[in-house]
């Protein structure tokens, strides 16, 4: 009995040794997770159809438990980061010709979009080209334009903002910058709206030197994979979230899904 009792205690510590090292790593993947959850919200983890209506995310819990928040830019050396990132399919029943804004999603009112769009993501009616706007504590009507996009097919974006500007990503690749010069991006707390079918008729923005802005209710079209991160995404990540595709899981009226990528955009500039 007493020769065995060194070997019992040794065991004993041994298990003790062996509880606090399982405790320790379970701890560390419970911070780590906790991390990466408060730095990257899935805000539309799924496929959503325009023709099923507008879809409002809700930002504050304290009013629905259904809300998904996301949290301000956790800021870097470079300043303020963020990214959002989303999978979209337009189709050509979307351009018909006019002058018009045919909403996708922006951040902000969940009657009309003007003027609190931080970001808004828009499809012009009249060319196949999406304009996103993005504003600033200087001017609410701060965009760019990404003309040429595919229609008829899926293609990737990625809207990440670091260094005082933001990067626009079309399938893996820079196509465009919109800066801010002396000024900082607006934030707000309002709900994500998608697919807003507001239309101001019409009524009509007038807002020099870009002339007369009029909205007109949602594309034609498909949403997929909406994320969004507080730090800025490296070309690694936007990479794999291009690899990633549009969810398989689909909420829409139609049954067909649409063709996948288009792959060759943008491959020639």
């Amino acid at each position: 009995m007493e020769s065995g009792l060194p070997g019992e205690i040794g065991m004993g510590l041994g298990i003790v040794v062996l509880t606090g090292v399982i405790f320790f790593l379970v701890k560390m993947v419970y911070e780590s997770t906790s991390v990466l959850q408060k730095r990257f919200t899935e805000i539309l983890p799924y496929t959503l159809n325009a023709a099923d209506g507008k879809k409002v995310i809700l930002q504050d819990l304290s009013k629905d438990s259904n809300a998904i928040p996301i949290l301000p830019s956790d800021n870097e050396r470079t300043g303020i980061e963020f990214s959002y990132s989303f999978y979209l399919y337009v189709n050509e029943g979307t351009i018909n010709g006019q002058d018009v804004l045919k909403s996708v999603f922006y951040k902000g009112y969940d009657g009309s979009p003007w003027p609190l769009m931080a970001p808004g993501v828009f499809i012009k009616g009249d060319t196949n080209t999406m304009r996103i706007v993005y504003n600033s504590n200087a001017e609410p009507y701060n965009f760019i334009d990404i003309e040429n996009i595919p229609i008829g097919k899926y293609f990737h974006t990625v809207l990440n903002f670091k260094s005082g500007a933001l990067e626009v990503h079309v399938n893996g690749k820079i196509v465009k910058k919109l800066r801010f010069p002396d000024t900082i991006p607006h934030s707000n707390f309002a709900n994500i709206v998608i697919f807003n079918n507001y239309n101001s008729g019409t009524t009509t923005i007038n807002r020099p030197p870009y002339g007369n802005i009029r909205f007109e209710g949602a594309i034609n079209g498909q949403i997929s994979n909406l994320m969004y991160t507080r730090y800025a995404l490296s070309f690694g990540e936007i990479q794999d979230l291009l690899n990633k595709g549009p969810s398989n899981v689909v909420k829409q009226t139609t049954k067909e899904n649409p063709p996948y990528l288009a792959d060759s955009w943008w491959s020639d500039q």
